[in-house]
C-alpha cells in the first residue's frame, strides 16, 4: 500500500499561468461575520502575495483558520462561495484552496457541492481569459477533490464516501482524479472505487500519480 498523498502547504505563486499574471483573490468574506471570517480573509489576501517572507506569512495565516470553529469555517466559505457569480474563477478557486490548505474535519460538505456541482456551458476564451472557462472549472473542482484526498486520508469516511461517490461523476477530470484518491488511500477505499469505476475508465482503475523521481530516466549520451 502506498502511502497517502501527503498534505500540501505550498505557497501559491503569484505567476499562475492559469489564472493570469498577478491575479488577485478579490472575493471580501468579512461581510459574513463570525470569528473565522477575517482570519479567512487574511488567508485570501495573503494567497498570491510574493517576497521573502510571503510563503511563511501565508502558512501563519492558514494556521491561524485552524484555530477557529470549523462550523464558522464552513458557513463562511461555503455563504462566499454560494453569493460568487460564476464568472469569478479565481475567487472561487481561492475559497476552495483555503478548505485544502488548512484540512480540517467538517469541510467535506463543501467539497462535494463544488465536485457535484452541474459543470457550465464554455463560456469562451475572451481577452480576460489565458484558458478556457471549462479549464478553470475543472482546477476548481481538483483543489476540492485534493481537499476530499487529504481528509480521508485523515481518517474521514465521509470524504471516501465523497470520492466513491464521484468515481461515477460527468466530468471525467473529477472522476479519474477520485480514482487516483482511492487507489492512494488503498484498502477497502481503493475496494470501493473500483466496483464503481464506469467501463469507459476500467482501464485506468489502477491509476495513480508517480514521482518523477520514479520514472525512469533516459540515459545521458
Amino acid at each position: 500500500m502506498n502511502d497517502p498523498p501527503p498534505h500540501h502547504n505550498d505557497h501559491h505563486e503569484v505567476d499562475d499561468p492559469t489564472f493570469g499574471a498577478a491575479p488577485e483573490v478579490g472575493v471580501d468574506v468579512r461581510s459574513y461575520g463570525g470569528p473565522a471570517s477575517a482570519p479567512v480573509q487574511d488567508v485570501l489576501d495573503r494567497m498570491t502575495r510574493v517576497g521573502t517572507r510571503a510563503a511563511d506569512d501565508y502558512l501563519q495565516a492558514v494556521d491561524n483558520v485552524r484555530g477557529q470553529p470549523s462550523e464558522e469555517i464552513v458557513r463562511v466559505v461555503g455563504e462566499a462561495l454560494r453569493n460568487l457569480p460564476e464568472s469569478e474563477y479565481l475567487s472561487r478557486w481561492g475559497l476552495v484552496q483555503v478548505l485544502n490548505d488548512i484540512a480540517v474535519p467538517g469541510t467535506e460538505a463543501v467539497f462535494r457541492d463544488t465536485i457535484e456541482t452541474s459543470m457550465p456551458p464554455e463560456r469562451g476564451t475572451g481577452s480576460d481569459y489565458k484558458m478556457p472557462t471549462l479549464a478553470r472549472e475543472v482546477l476548481i473542482r481538483m483543489a476540492a477533490v485534493d481537499g476530499l484526498a487529504k481528509l480521508a486520508a485523515d481518517g474521514s469516511s465521509e470524504a471516501v464516501d465523497i470520492l466513491t461517490a464521484n468515481v461515477t461523476n460527468p466530468e471525467r477530470n473529477v472522476r479519474l482524479s477520485c480514482i487516483v484518491a482511492l487507489n492512494e488511500l488503498g484498502g477497502e477505499a481503493s475496494e470501493l472505487g473500483r466496483a464503481r469505476v464506469l467501463e469507459e475508465d476500467r482501464e485506468l482503475q489502477d491509476l495513480r500519480r508517480v514521482s518523477v523521481y520514479d520514472v525512469p530516466q533516459p540515459a545521458g549520451g
